[in-house]
């Protein structure tokens, strides 16, 4: 096996190591709306959180791992193997990108309708944010 396709090889998997990092925040916003914390500050900077690792690590590293794919299939090693094999690599890239793209889009549509309906009006009144983020006994929380 030629050593510039393993290295290839190593640079897609710590590249994807990446991307599962932003599942931190994933599940964090999951078990904060399952607790009951949806309204809590905890799950507004949690999911702004998210937003921000989701675009930098799963959707602008799209291109990337593009040309680290393309890089690969121009090697000899790559031409060597069967269809299935020289499939494979592309069939997964799409489908990943495409749930990415898909959930990205998702998180983003949820992100903005939070934004909308807790920071509304203004950050004073019943409408805005702070009313949104109260606690049990109707308090303010203590930030």
């Amino acid at each position: 096996m030629d050593v510039l396709f393993f290295i290839k090889n190593v640079q897609l998997s710590e590249h994807t190591q990446y991307r599962v990092s932003t599942l931190m925040f994933v599940f964090g916003r999951n078990v904060l709306h399952q607790s009951g914390l949806g309204t809590t500050p905890l799950y507004y900077y949690n999911s702004q959180a998210m937003l921000v690792t989701f675009t930098l690590f799963r959707v602008l590293t799209i291109p990337i791992l593009l040309y680290m794919l393309l890089t690969v299939i121009r090697t000899d090693d790559f031409h060597m193997l069967d269809r299935l094999g020289k499939a494979l690599p592309f069939a997964a890239h799409c489908v990943m990108d495409v749930l990415n793209v898909r959930w990205f889009c998702k998180i983003l549509h949820s992100v903005r309708r939070m934004m909308s309906t807790w920071v509304g009006s203004g950050n004073n009144n019943k409408n805005g944010f702070h009313s949104k983020l109260s606690t049990a006994d109707g308090n303010q929380p203590v930030y």
